[in-house]
């Protein structure tokens, strides 16, 4: 790891912190692919341009790690058998008047 500049140093934090937003919006959006191709980046990142040894640093990995087991857009359950179920009452509420 070579020290950077301090214009590389902001450029860096800056791409980290656009890096970051673009993650919540992936969540926020259950957009699995963008969310996962952006904890692969940072982690890159800070492997790379970080102080490895460092605990903010091995605590950042894990945390992206963790992330990185989620899916962001699991499948829905149906709930036609619970919309059947409701229509069928309805039906006999409607009937029984």
């Amino acid at each position: 790891m070579s020290t950077l500049s301090v214009p590389e140093s902001i450029f860096l934090y800056e791409d980290m912190h656009s890096l970051i937003l673009q993650t919540q919006f992936a969540l926020l959006h259950h957009d699995d692919k963008i969310f996962h191709q952006n904890l692969t980046q940072m982690t890159f990142i800070l492997q790379h341009f970080f102080i490895a040894d460092s605990q903010y640093v091995k605590d950042m990995l894990n945390t992206f790690n963790e992330l990185n087991k989620i899916n962001v857009n699991p499948p829905m359950p149906s709930i036609t058998d619970s919309l059947m179920s409701l229509m069928d009452l309805q039906s006999q509420a409607i009937n029984t008047k």
